[in-house]
């Protein structure tokens, strides 16, 4: 695999723009409990990147496969000491004139390596998606927005592929830096994981407020996007929020290989769908809701 920061102007040119995929791994730096580093989210795309491209390169002998330097941006960020965050529309701006100099370059792939579930992060990046396809035809998937509606969804596809007994795959309960993301973690780099073993279950708060009032709204017409913003928004304006969400004591580092297992065989998919030319959109969990990130 190339490093797009280690080649010359030449060997740019010189692609075979039809035949070259470029990942990037994008993932803000956030507070990820007392357990896990601020870098969670980028260290787990950045070890998923390279799982991506081996089986790239595995399945298209014939491409070049690119390293862009990763971005540490994001918006949706825990608000507390530590997080680094990018207000959504200036990530959005940022990130279309990051890419649309590639596709001004003539490249034509590029697949997005992200582990944040940040609901206007993922709209930013999908509105990015769209209108980079429709200005110049160019493929900019992040290919965790869709594999992350099927954890918040309890989505079939997901859990047939995951068998271990008492697995947490990132869904509500599950939703930060508890068993999911720490066993991420203590499979692609355990150096990286602290003493999780002592902490206390944390659990979904009670709804209060608007939490409250959109939680009746979900349960009334059984939306599970509509649940999810309650749980964020219930977590986040708890008094007493603990900065995880989740049960890090069940974490191990076979569940975190057997999820990255599973995203890395669904991401091909969409992998093999776009490199036949056919354009994938994905709708993040709140996308009917994107207005929203207008105002963060």
């Amino acid at each position: 695999m190339l490093k797009y920061k280690d080649m010359t102007f030449q060997e740019v040119h010189n692609l075979n723009k039809d035949k070259t995929i470029l990942l990037l791994a994008l993932s803000p730096i956030e507070t990820h409990g007392p357990h896990l580093p601020l870098g969670t989210d980028l260290i787990i795309s950045e070890k998923l990147l390279l799982k991506y491209k081996e089986e790239i390169e595995k399945k298209y002998p014939n491409h070049t496969v690119i390293k862009i330097p990763s971005l540490p941006f994001g918006s949706s960020l825990l608000p507390v000491d530590g997080s680094l965050e990018i207000k959504t529309r200036l990530l959005e701006k940022i990130l279309y004139n990051y890419i649309e100099q590639l596709a001004k370059i003539n490249f034509k792939y590029l697949f997005i390596i992200d582990n944040h579930g940040g609901p206007t992060h993922q709209m930013a990046i999908q509105a990015v998606t769209n209108k980079i396809y429709k200005k110049h035809n160019f493929y900019a998937i992040d290919l965790f927005n869709y594999f992350f509606r099927l954890m918040i969804e309890n989505n079939k596809e997901l859990l047939d592929r995951l068998v271990s007994e008492d697995i947490e795959y990132g869904d509500d309960k599950d939703l930060h830096a508890g068993s999911n993301e720490t066993s991420l973690l203590l499979y692609l780099s355990k150096e990286n994981v602290g003493n999780y073993q002592d902490l206390k279950d944390s659990t979904i708060p009670n709804f209060n407020g608007l939490s409250k009032y959109i939680y009746k709204i979900a349960r009334t017409f059984n939306s599970k996007s509509l649940y999810h913003l309650a749980v964020n928004l219930a977590w986040i304006n708890d008094k007493n929020m603990i900065p995880y969400l989740g049960c890090p004591t069940k974490a191990n580092a076979d569940k975190g290989k057997e999820m990255i297992d599973a995203r890395v065989n669904i991401g091909m998919k969409i992998i093999d769908k776009v490199l036949s030319d056919q354009f994938v959109e994905i709708k993040p969990i709140l996308w009917k809701l994107r207005i929203l990130r207008y105002f963060h």
